[in-house]
């Protein structure tokens, strides 16, 4: 650690100081000091005189009030998770503080008078702590188990945050130059892409009738920053500080955002987010569209691009009406796609595949999924696939193409008449109408194959 990064570390130790130590404490101060020194390194670069991009550097911080609760509240859920109930060895104590010796116990009234005999129970102080201690020992466990589990989950959410961004998501943000604007703002003049940036929020996106009007900004957007950078990309991003750009991607914090596009074409659209949904709506036109969301929906209507590429973790996407090209896939979720496309390839994991519409050229693919694919035009070549789901292609009833298809332990079914023409490298080949110049392949390990038009 050099001499710069160590008065960072003193200075970020500082202003937490009323916090009490504990591995949360330090792991924050370390993340804080990391991100820190990126941005004093960008300052020094920039031609900033060391000191000034140190104070510079440190006023980035911003307000550690929500950090100390944060600590605190962290605190408090540590030390109750830590925090046992154990009998006196020798005996009980009672509410009034009185120990009750080891025997006989009875229940007294109010008063002090012993109750009726009836109400003696024939068990020792010794008994009723290991009781009670073996009580409380289990709804602790039971509480460690939820901590862990959360805190599973709050790893995993910051690890996917680092691997994006692996020098910092400070330094990220503030390596732009440009025109500055905090909170909700209207952009005027030459702006021709979008790159949207959020860790907890939702982001929604619609088009003004006015080609020449500005790009508004609306919502929960006291956090948001935008910047006009020098390529004519306006940037939207979450936390201002080095401060609130940890409470976000922790999860403390949360900005849901709406930005309306003027309706002209635009050259660039990128939008991101680790937890929340995004939604496009009808008129957007662009040459080249990114969605990305770790945990979270897409909904997409409208949108005529050259290339679209959507990448969701956990979330469903659902498509309408989009024309040009795309590539979409989500490891947990279903996708649902409709519209006028030339290249086509959608992927899920465990999740089904619908589609609707025109393509040149479609790929499906999924593990566990099925796949149900309604061809409004006979494209090129169609691939479909499942490792155990079931693979359904409705096709027009007067166009031709050529079939292959296999399934290992599944059943294939058909209202076309086909032209049976034998078997090669264990698919079986096929014709509908004399052939053609489609291709179409159905694939599925223990599913069915449905062909019909």
């Amino acid at each position: 650690m050099n001499r710069i990064e160590t008065k960072i570390v003193i200075m970020v130790s500082q202003r937490l100081s009323a916090a009490k130590e504990s591995e949360e404490k330090t792991d924050l101060i370390e993340e804080l000091s990391e991100n820190l020194y990126q941005r004093y390194l960008d300052l020094a670069a920039s031609g900033l005189p060391e000191k000034e991009a140190l104070s510079r550097t440190m006023e980035s911080l911003g307000d550690v009030e929500e950090l100390l609760a944060y600590l605190e509240e962290a605190d408090g859920l540590a030390g109750r998770e830590k925090r046992d109930v154990r009998p006196d060895e020798t005996g009980s104590t009672s509410a009034g503080g009185e120990k009750e010796a080891s025997g006989e116990t009875e229940w007294k009234s109010e008063k002090g008078a012993a109750s009726d005999p009836k109400w003696k129970f024939s068990f020792s102080a010794e008994e009723l702590g290991n009781e009670i201690e073996e009580m409380v020992n289990a709804a602790m466990a039971t509480a460690r188990v939820a901590v862990d589990c959360a805190r599973d989950v709050a790893r995993d959410v910051t690890q996917q945050f680092r691997n994006r961004y692996p020098d910092g998501v400070f330094t990220q943000f503030h390596t732009e130059q440009g025109q500055r604007n905090d909170g909700a703002a209207v952009w005027d003049g030459k702006i021709d892409g979008l790159e949207c940036r959020l860790t907890n929020g939702d982001v929604h996106v619609s088009v003004t009738q006015d080609p020449e009007g500005g790009v508004e900004i609306d919502g929960d957007a006291e956090e948001i920053e935008s910047i006009l950078k020098e390529n004519g990309t306006l940037l939207i991003r979450q936390g201002r500080t080095a401060s609130s750009s940890f409470l976000f991607h922790r999860g403390v914090r949360r900005t849901d955002i709406e930005i309306r596009l003027p309706g002209r074409l635009w050259d660039r659209i990128e939008i991101s987010t680790i937890n929340g949904d995004i939604r496009l709506d009808p008129e957007l036109v662009c040459h080249t569209l990114s969605l990305q969301s770790v945990n979270g929906d897409c909904r997409v209507e409208g949108v005529t691009c050259d290339q679209a590429k959507v990448q969701l973790s956990s979330g469903d996407l659902e498509i309408r009406r989009m024309k040009g090209a795309l590539t979409a896939e989500s490891k947990n979720g279903d996708l649902s796609v409709s519209g006028e496309f030339g290249a086509c390839t959608l992927a899920s994991v465990s999740g089904d595949i619908g589609f609707a519409g025109k393509a040149l050229k479609l790929d499906g693919g999924s593990s566990s999924g099925d796949l149900a694919l309604r061809m409004e035009g006979l494209p090129e070549e169609l691939k479909a696939v499942s490792k155990s789901g079931d693979v359904s292609v409705q096709v027009p009833r007067d166009e031709g193409f050529c079939l292959t298809y296999r399934t290992i332990s599944g059943d294939f079914s058909t209202n076309l008449t086909l032209e049976d023409r034998g078997q090669k490298e264990k698919n079986r080949e096929a014709a509908y109408l004399g052939g053609g110049s489609s291709r179409i392949g159905m694939f599925t390990g223990s599913g069915d194959l449905h062909l019909f038009a």
